[in-house]
């Protein structure tokens, strides 16, 4: 039996795409130990008895704490047979190196890196793209094939998150307007509030808007151009657990190429994630719940997808092309054969 440490990645989305690794490798008999930021760690608990220990890390973001990891690292000493080191900074190493666990795993990257790891893996033109398989690859089994990630919640956290908050579950739209501090993936917000408006339209249904600190501004400005059907703004306002309730709460869920994207996708919730700059074979959840829209290739707009974090080219058409019924249109065909909601069907 393999005692496993997991250091978690620091970001929602990859945390949620590392699911399918900790599945294959609880599979083989690998009792699994997470170390995972506070913003994350909510991921790992909802991933059930694959996990069989979350341990929040007191670290400041991204900051190194040598002392406080050298600190926690020497107390974890023999504790561990393996360590897979999902966290993409050099620093991220330094824990099980700290701890002396015997083999250490993951994607080479820099110098200081490869120098923590004793058993990194390099880059190649076969090195696999998509996260979810770039994580697969550190177990180190060839006939892993990706999966799209599976959490869970327990009904009575979603029904106490949609209480706390006044809501009914299945009684609202939940819309995640951020992109990870990339403008260029972020959908207009004057498309959001036409969103807003044509939804409530149809189906009498209130839209609440989730997103971090980083989001707060960009969701009161929607909620202010929705008007005047009824949104909310908890951007900011919500830890991930209770963002995550309310997420798999929620009628569905429409967003950007970001991290609740992964996580709706993940919890079973039928959604609509906008692509713009991204290259979707990348990230994009592939369950039968999700559909990715993008604006169709066209000779007209060459640029895209670029991978930018800002347009370069000023004009952002690759999203702001797309239109609130293009949305409600892919979020009808989300749903089962039969049971789309009153939300999505014509007027």
């Amino acid at each position: 039996m393999y005692r496993s440490l997991i250091i978690a990645p620091t970001s929602l989305r990859e945390a949620v795409m590392s699911q399918p690794l900790m599945a294959a490798l609880a599979r083989r008999g690998e009792v699994l130990t997470v170390a995972a930021t506070p913003t994350v760690a909510p991921v790992y608990r909802a991933m059930g008895r694959t996990i069989a220990q979350v341990y929040e890390l007191p670290f400041g973001p991204g900051r190194l704490d040598w002392g406080l990891r050298s600190v926690i690292g020497r107390n974890w000493r023999r504790r561990y047979d393996v360590a897979y080191v999902l966290a993409e900074r050099w620093f991220d190493a330094l824990l099980p190196w700290f701890a002396g666990v015997p083999r250490r795993v993951g994607w080479a990257g820099g110098p200081l890196r490869r120098r923590l790891l004793n058993e990194g893996l390099t880059e190649s033109a076969e090195a696999p793209t998509s996260c979810v398989a770039r994580f697969l690859a550190l177990a180190g089994d060839e006939s892993a094939l990706p999966q799209p990630p599976v959490l869970a919640l327990q009904p009575e956290r979603v029904m106490a998150a949609c209480q706390a908050q006044g809501l009914q579950p299945g009684g609202y739209w939940a819309i995640a307007p951020g992109a990870d501090e990339a403008p260029a993936r972020c959908w207009p917000p004057s498309r959001y509030a036409d969103l807003i408006r044509q939804l409530h339209e149809r189906s009498g249904l209130p839209s609440v808007l989730i997103g971090g600190g980083k989001d707060v501004a960009l969701a009161q400005h929607i909620v202010a151009h929705a008007a005047p059907a009824p949104s909310r703004s908890l951007a900011g306002l919500l830890t991930t657990d209770a963002a995550a309730a309310l997420i798999g709460g929620s009628a569905g869920l429409i967003g950007n190429d970001n991290g609740w994207m992964q996580l709706g996708a993940a919890l079973g919730v039928p959604q609509v994630a906008v692509f713009g700059p991204t290259a979707t074979d990348e990230v994009q959840p592939f369950a039968a719940h999700v559909r990715t829209l993008r604006l169709a290739p066209s000779a007209e707009l060459h640029c895209a997808p670029c991978a930018e974090r800002a347009c370069r080219e000023g004009h952002q058409r690759c999203l702001a092309d797309l239109g609130a019924l293009q949305v409600i249109d892919a979020l009808q065909s989300a749903y089962p054969q039969g049971g789309t909601p009153s939300a999505v069907a014509a007027a």
